[in-house]
């Protein structure tokens, strides 16, 4: 009788910390951030993106985000390769004020879904200025600078505009964490 407690105790401990796992990750799409990328990829399939291709710990899709085609990156941790980051990217912009009211948009969004106020940094830096007709360009030559943070419990989600591309990054907290730990490992072998 003893040993059947134990088991049913284990199984909901095991159970307790499988469910608190998966909720301690950010989500992309309603999935967690974390795993191998081979079970990213899957996952994001079933959801609708394609497979483009896989490069050491890159992998490219290829779908729509928020009614707008996209790619989106998988990013994986140098060592272990852990899923921590997935990255939007939309398509290039034809007009910086377009370009400037999807990001609007979005980080309008992006706090009512996770309600948090960004830390939000939104300027040209000289000789480039808003209306001057040249601010795809600045985009294009780290000259603009328009990034919204919002920082959560489980990771961080970042809006930014750069090379006339708007992208979202997803990152998650516990995945970094260990991403900084495996750069810093690689950085010390090299010394």
């Amino acid at each position: 009788m003893k040993k059947f407690l134990l088991s049913i105790i284990i199984v909901f401990v095991v159970s307790g910390v499988w469910a608190q796992d998966t909720s301690q990750h950010l989500k992309f799409k309603n999935i967690p951030i974390t795993g191998k990328m081979s079970n990213m990829i899957s996952q994001l399939q079933t959801v609708g993106f394609e497979f483009d291709t896989k490069e050491g710990i890159y992998a490219k899709l290829d779908g729509k985000f928020a009614n707008e085609d996209c790619e989106v990156a998988i990013v994986a941790t140098p060592k272990s390769k852990e899923v921590y980051m997935i990255m939007v990217i939309f398509d290039n912009a034809t007009s910086w004020y377009s370009l400037k009211s999807d990001y609007l948009e979005l980080k309008k969004q992006l706090k009512e879904k996770y309600g948090v106020k960004p830390d939000s940094i939104e300027r040209f830096i000289s000789p480039y200025y808003e209306g001057d007709g040249y601010e795809l360009s600045a985009t294009s030559n780290d000259k603009c600078i328009y990034s919204s943070r919002y920082y959560l419990d489980n990771g961080e989600i970042v809006l930014n505009i750069a090379n006339k591309h708007l992208t979202i990054y997803y990152i998650d907290k516990n995945g970094n964490k260990i991403n900084e730990k495996e750069e810093q490992e690689n950085t010390l072998d090299d010394l």
